[in-house]
């Protein structure tokens, strides 16, 4: 999950998005750094026009999760080709 990256691919800077949420530059990297709320996230995606499940979503072609049914910890699958 990389917001900042999607931020960039729609076309939007961090301090674009910081501005439209009434915030400061370092506030909002600062908290993209850190673990943000879900509204936050919400408002984010909100900005940029996506859904809130796209702005969050791990979007490596390689790598794939799943939740470990015993324990509940996500586990990292990682395919090759051949």
């Amino acid at each position: 999950m990389d917001i900042k990256k999607q931020i960039k691919d729609k076309g939007f800077t961090i301090s674009k998005v910081a501005e439209l949420m009434n915030i400061s530059q370092p506030a909002l990297s600062k908290m993209l750094d850190g673990n943000p709320t879900i509204n936050k996230l919400q408002e984010i995606a909100n900005i940029i026009n996506i859904p809130l499940s796209e702005l969050v979503a791990d979007k490596s072609e390689s790598q794939m999760w799943i939740i470990c049914p015993h324990c509940g910890e996500r586990i990292k699958i990682k395919t090759e080709k051949e």
